[in-house]
C-alpha cells in the first residue's frame, strides 16, 4: 500500500511545479504578443539609467522563457523521486530571470552582476546532486571559470566607465569616439575573453566536459541558453568590437575551436558522450562565429529595426 502512495506521489506534480511552468508560459506569450503589437515600430521604456526594454530585449525574453519553459517540464517528469527537484526547478527560474535582468540592464555594474549571477546559478545547477563528489568538483570547476569571466568583464566596463566618465550602457556606446583606441581594444579584449569562457570555447572548454556531470535538464538548459549568454555579450558591445577592429579575433577563435573540436571528436573511440560533446562544441560553439559575427555588421550597421 505504501508503495503505491509512493508511485501516486511520484506521478503527481508538486504545487511549485503547476505554479511555475504556467507562469513561464505565461511570460513567453506576453513577449510574443508585445513582439506582434509592436513589430512594425518597437518602443523604448527607460527606467532611470538602470534598466532600459527594447526590441531586442524583448525578443530575448521571448526566446529564454520558451526554452525555460520547456527545460521546466523536462525536468518536472525527469527528477521525479529526486529531492532536490524543488530547489533545481527554482534554480531555473532563477537562472532565466538573471539572463532577463542582463539583456535589459543599462548600468553596467548590474550588467557585471547579472553576468555573475548567470554563472554562479549555472553551477549550482550542475551540482545540483551534492551527494556526488563528481558533480561538486564540476561545480566548483565551472563556477571558477565562471568568475574569471565575470572578473574580465568588471575590468572591461571598468576601463570604459574610466575612459567615458559614464556608468550608463547607451552612453558609453554613444561616446565611443572619445575613448583612446588603446583603451577601446583593452576592453574589447577582455569582453571577448569573458564571452568565450562562458561558451567554453577553447581553451576554456574543459568546464564543459566536467560540467557532464549534471542532470540532463540543467545540461539543456546550459545548452539551449547559458552558453550562448556570449552571443548576447557581443551582441550588445558590437559598436565597441567595431571601434576596437577586433572582429576577425572572434572568427579566427571560433574557427579553431571547430577545428580542434572535430579532431578531438575523432580521437574519442571509446567514450561515447565525450564524443558527442566535442561534436557539440564542434557545431554550436564554432560555427556560431558566422552569425555572431553578422549579429554583430548589422548592429553596428543599424540595419535591423530591433535595435
Amino acid at each position: 500500500m505504501s508503495s503505491t502512495k509512493h508511485l501516486e506521489q511520484l506521478n503527481n506534480k508538486s504545487l511549485l511545479s503547476q505554479i511555475l511552468i504556467p507562469l513561464t508560459w505565461l511570460i513567453f506569450l506576453a513577449n510574443t504578443a508585445l513582439i506582434i503589437y509592436y513589430f512594425s515600430d518597437f518602443p523604448t521604456w527607460t527606467f532611470g539609467e538602470l534598466f532600459q526594454i527594447n526590441g531586442f530585449s524583448i525578443v530575448i525574453w521571448t526566446v529564454v522563457a520558451f526554452f525555460s519553459a520547456i527545460v521546466q517540464m523536462y525536468a518536472t517528469n525527469y527528477m521525479k523521486g529526486f529531492k532536490k527537484k524543488q530547489s533545481f526547478l527554482l534554480l531555473c527560474l532563477f537562472f532565466s530571470f538573471s539572463v532577463m535582468a542582463f539583456v535589459i540592464a543599462n548600468n553596467v555594474i548590474l550588467m557585471v552582476v547579472f553576468w555573475l549571477l548567470m554563472g554562479l546559478i549555472m553551477a549550482k545547477l550542475i551540482g545540483v546532486d551534492t551527494e556526488w563528489k563528481e558533480a561538486q568538483h564540476a561545480s566548483k570547476f565551472a563556477r571558477l571559470n565562471y568568475i574569471v569571466g565575470a572578473l574580465s568583464l568588471a575590468i572591461a566596463v571598468g576601463v570604459l566607465v574610466y575612459a567615458t566618465g559614464s556608468f550608463s550602457k547607451n552612453e558609453i556606446l554613444a561616446n565611443l569616439d572619445t575613448v583612446p583606441q588603446w583603451m577601446s581594444v583593452v576592453a574589447a579584449l577582455f569582453i571577448i575573453l569573458s564571452a568565450i569562457i562562458q561558451s567554453a570555447i577553447f581553451p576554456f572548454h574543459r568546464w564543459l566536459l566536467s560540467a557532464m556531470t549534471s542532470p540532463t535538464p540543467a545540461s539543456a538548459l546550459m545548452h539551449a541558453g547559458f552558453v550562448n549568454g556570449s552571443g548576447i555579450l557581443l551582441t550588445i558591445f558590437a559598436p565597441l568590437l567595431f571601434t576596437a577592429n577586433v572582429l576577425l579575433l572572434i572568427f579566427i577563435i571560433g574557427g579553431l575551436t571547430a577545428i580542434l573540436a572535430q579532431f578531438s571528436k575523432l580521437l574519442q573511440v571509446s567514450e561515447a558522450e565525450i564524443s558527442l560533446l566535442y561534436n557539440c562544441a564542434n557545431e554550436l560553439y564554432g560555427n556560431a562565429v558566422w552569425p555572431r559575427f553578422f549579429l554583430c555588421s548589422n548592429y553596428s550597421l543599424n540595419t535591423t529595426r530591433l535595435l
